[in-house]
């Protein structure tokens, strides 16, 4: 017999049943972070998407980015549905007990105003004190809401909850002022709906650092993804990551 080949095959039977009794690779654990449906269709939701999809592959999840209205997301956020919010401003969890901020922000925003004709020019939210114009901006959005509540009259300040039915109103004479995240309004005026519509940006508010807020459940995580964070600042990576976005939106 040759006890060579006798050897080689036993080899390989044996090392065949090993493999087919060893348990199977388990698959990544899912990472779900909400944010609202229009920062998603952003340019903003692309740079957001390629930041986190690459800070928790580091982290051994698969990334999963969700969008809803805004006070939807708050509520699945912190009732534990899922596993956290995308981006808030700081203080946000002040207000949000069961959130925990990760102490590293992604990036800046800016907030500016958009009006159906050309008007003086307005600079900060300070600017609209005393003023009588009709404001509006999206519900939930709560640097807005906090900025111009007792800022503006309440009979003349409104919330919608989206940016298209904000510009519409807008276009339509319904409201005299609308606030948003500039990017996030210039991508629906690029749209063909209101392409030709002459909404004319009018004024800068802001411009405000943005948070990814987790579940209490993920407060020992908090840590780690702030210092993937920073390294992938280091690394220029999510400079690079904000070309890429800004290709794909232009």
């Amino acid at each position: 017999m040759n006890h060579t080949f006798t050897r080689w095959t036993l080899a390989l039977i044996l090392g065949a049943a090993l493999l087919a009794t060893a348990p199977a690779r388990a698959a990544a654990q899912q990472f779900v972070l909400a944010g609202t449906d229009d920062t998603k269709q952003s340019f903003y939701g692309a740079w957001l998407t390629l930041i986190y999809d690459e800070a928790f592959r580091r982290l051994g999840y698969d990334f999963v980015f969700q969008g809803f209205p805004a006070k939807r997301a708050a509520a699945m956020a912190e009732s534990g549905q899922i596993d956290g919010e995308i981006q808030r401003v700081a203080d946000y969890g002040q207000h949000h007990p069961n959130l925990v901020r990760v102490e590293e922000s992604h990036f800046s925003m800016r907030y500016a105003a958009y009006a159906a004709r050309p008007m003086a020019p307005l600079a900060g939210w300070r600017s609209l004190a005393g003023s009588t114009y009709r404001v509006e901006y999206r519900s939930g959005v709560t640097l807005c809401e906090r900025a111009l509540t007792g800022l503006v009259a309440p009979v003349r300040l409104s919330s919608v909850p989206s940016v298209p039915v904000g510009l519409r109103k807008l276009q339509r004479g319904r409201t005299d002022l609308f606030i948003d995240a500039d990017r996030i309004v210039e991508s629906y005026l690029a749209k063909d709906e209101f392409r030709d519509a002459g909404l004319v940006k009018v004024g800068m508010m802001e411009e405000v650092a943005f948070y990814a807020f987790l579940h209490k459940r993920h407060a020992l995580l908090a840590p780690a993804l702030a210092r993937v964070l920073r390294d992938m600042k280091g690394e220029g990576l999510i400079e690079r990551f904000r070309l890429q976005a800004d290709s794909k939106a232009n």
